[in-house]
């Protein structure tokens, strides 16, 4: 009775789930199951990176230093706007990460608060943080309207500024000079001992005979041409001024150690060298009149502050360099060639001749005694 009744529940229950599999339409051939693979559970297909390929002319989308920096601005005018997107990392085998990329939220500026914006700058935009006056064309950038000190003067201004720079007068006396050093010695200026004096310096060659020549000064917008007038007639005598003053081509030849070195006067304007309310020509004028008895005040300060610093004793770079050079070689004449068929550093030496300043052989004999005795 138990066995039959088993019997009867079992078959009960297969008529029942055959409706149920033929209501879900399974079992008849339609559809096939397959067994997951539990290590694809919860995986997602992996997405792609959508790479965009930025238009011609763009900046990279990544910050550098040279770009900060203003460096290579020539080569965009458009903005470059910065990827805030991470390439999304491998996930390693197992876990549930789903292959997202990452998203930096936030992105530190120079100030160190947090933003999302852009933070490429174009080129205009770097050029206009350089620019105070960002509202100005450009136009007016590359032609701005002349300053007062540069507009144009009338005859009688001209006249004004040549009459006051050619107007000074002496206060002081010559120099004298130490005979076995050569040095001049100034009495109201003891440190300061060049051992050229300026018609020395002239004569025997410097500044490829241009040093007095038709000269345009852009800063005061006017010419001069007549200052060598100012020298003394004992000088003039012995100077040939159109060769060795007024040249208007620098001439190599001309020059002491035959070799062109420093710059033009137009330059040394540039850059700020020159003080126009006494010297326009800058140094060696300044020199010339300072030996002739003017005195100048903080000028003068100034300027035998840069000698010092030129061929000066103990800060002078272009003495220090010529004697290390005739150290170096072992050349202990200074008079002596150095093997290549002419003096040692010419160009050296011509600078310190343009300083008012030549290296003499007792100089060059203590630095070689300091030397062998083992204090160099």
């Amino acid at each position: 009775m138990a066995e039959s009744e088993y019997e009867t529940q079992r078959a009960k229950r297969i008529a029942e789930n055959r409706v149920l599999m033929k209501a879900l339409e399974l079992g008849n051939g339609k559809t096939t199951l397959k067994r997951s693979n539990i290590d694809d559970h919860d995986a997602e297909p992996a997405k792609r990176r959508k790479v965009s390929v930025p238009p011609k002319g763009r900046q990279p989308t990544r910050q550098s230093e040279r770009i900060a920096s203003g460096k290579g601005e020539e080569d965009s005018n458009t903005d470059a706007v910065s990827s805030d997107i991470r390439p999304a990392k491998a996930a390693p085998p197992g876990s549930k990460s789903k292959g997202k990329q990452h998203v930096r939220k936030s992105m530190k500026t120079t100030t160190g608060v947090p933003t999302t914006k852009k933070v490429v700058k174009s080129a205009a935009e770097l050029k206009s943080k350089s620019n105070p006056n960002p509202t100005s064309s450009t136009s007016e950038q590359q032609n701005p309207p002349k300053s007062a000190k540069n507009a144009k003067k009338t005859p009688t201004e001209l006249y004004e500024i040549q009459a006051k720079l050619l107007a000074w007068k002496p206060s002081a006396p010559i120099p004298t000079r130490d005979p076995n050093t050569k040095e001049f010695i100034f009495d109201s200026h003891p440190n300061f001992r060049p051992n050229k004096s300026p018609l020395e310096v002239i004569t025997e060659g410097a500044f490829g005979g241009t040093y007095l020549r038709r000269l345009y000064s852009k800063v005061l917008d006017m010419s001069f041409d007549d200052e060598w007038k100012e020298l003394p007639e004992e000088w003039l005598k012995k100077i040939d001024v159109d060769k060795q003053l007024t040249n208007q081509e620098y001439n190599p030849e001309i020059n002491k150690f035959g070799v062109k070195c420093g710059q033009s006067i137009e330059e040394w304007e540039a850059a700020g060298w020159i003080n126009h309310e006494y010297d326009v020509r800058g140094w060696f004028q300044w020199y010339y009149r300072f030996f002739l008895g003017r005195r100048c005040g903080e000028e003068d300060v100034r300027q035998i502050d840069r000698w010092s610093r030129c061929v000066g004793p103990t800060s002078g770079r272009w003495r220090r360099a010529l004697i290390k050079r005739y150290l170096s070689a072992g050349i202990r004449d200074v008079n002596d060639e150095d093997g290549e068929g002419g003096c040692v550093s010419p160009a050296v030496h011509q600078t310190c001749h343009h300083w008012a300043w030549e290296l003499r052989q007792e100089v060059l004999d203590e630095r070689f005694e300091d030397r062998d005795r083992g204090e160099e």
